[in-house]
């Protein structure tokens, strides 16, 4: 644009407010509203897809907050469109009936846990202790067993003694009897019918002693055989009452052990329903809507 141009439009507006300043008041309110019209006009126009609003909200998840226990409110700790964020409480309710229940289930609870732990023991104890008496039972068995074996190597090796003694014998007896008629016929001297006859008589004395302790150790062999019946008897009947026993104490055990469960869910239920008289946000999010009962 040259420097004429630009002069001649810098003269023009002067002209074109000096123009407006001097119409009438009622020709400048007119053409004001003329131009606020147009405006609005305009802007309608260019917005007429578009919805407004001062206050809304375009989408948003609803969630209810809602106690999961009956009882008593003691405080409600919001107001109607207040911001909170999640697990904050919300509404606290009376809560002393679920902490005196959760002391009875706390009470209730370490109670099992002792009996059970008591039941566990005896279970333990008792193992030991019949374990114990059979090992003592099993040491009886093996004892009269053995002295049932040393009583039949003793028959043996008397026996074999007495039918030794009996072959010296026959031999002691004829030569006695031989040397007891030269004696008699004053052919032989009293010295060697004295030794014939010692010899003899000592070998008679030893057979009659190996007889006599035979009969012995066979009357000892079957006492001791009876005392290892008894004795195999007593740890048979410890084994067979060993295994009753111990599946009666057990079972006592498993019943603790299911009585202490149970005690264990209950004050697990009791602990969750104290934790609950303090309803939370389960999100962040405004609350409102105050609906209390």
């Amino acid at each position: 644009m040259s420097d004429a141009e630009n002069t001649s439009t810098n003269r023009a507006k002067p002209k074109l407010i000096d123009t407006f300043l001097q119409l009438d008041y009622r020709y400048k309110v007119g053409l004001v509203i003329l131009l606020v019209v147009c405006g609005m006009g305009a802007r309608s126009f260019a917005t007429r897809d578009m919805l407004t609003t001062d206050n809304a909200i375009v989408q948003c998840d609803i969630i209810d907050v809602v106690a999961e226990v009956r009882g008593v409110i003691e405080a409600v700790k919001f107001k109607d469109d207040q911001q909170v964020s999640a697990e904050d409480i919300v509404i606290k309710l009376d809560s002393s009936q679920y902490a005196a229940e959760l002391n009875r289930a706390r009470a209730s609870q370490e109670l099992e846990v002792a009996k059970f732990t008591q039941a566990s023991n005896e279970v333990e104890l008792t193992r030991i202790e019949i374990d114990k008496q059979l090992l003592s039972a099993k040491t009886d068995v093996d004892s009269a067993s053995a002295i049932l074996k040393s009583t039949e190597a003793s028959i043996e090796q008397a026996v074999q003694e007495l039918e030794s003694t009996k072959a010296d014998l026959g031999y002691l007896k004829e030569n006695y009897e031989n040397i007891s008629k030269l004696f008699a016929q004053q052919v032989t001297s009293r010295n060697e019918y004295t030794n014939a006859k010692r010899l003899y008589e000592a070998k008679e004395a030893m057979r009659a002693a190996l007889e006599s302790k035979i009969v012995q150790t066979r009357s000892q062999h079957k006492s001791q055989e009876s005392k290892v019946e008894d004795a195999e008897k007593t740890y048979s009947a410890l084994q067979e009452s060993k295994k009753k026993l111990l599946e009666n104490i057990q079972a006592k055990a498993n019943e603790a052990k299911a009585s202490m469960s149970f005690a264990q869910a209950e004050y697990d239920l009791a602990r969750i329903n104290l934790e609950r008289t303090e309803i939370r946000a389960k999100r962040t999010g405004y609350i409102s809507n105050r609906r209390t009962s």
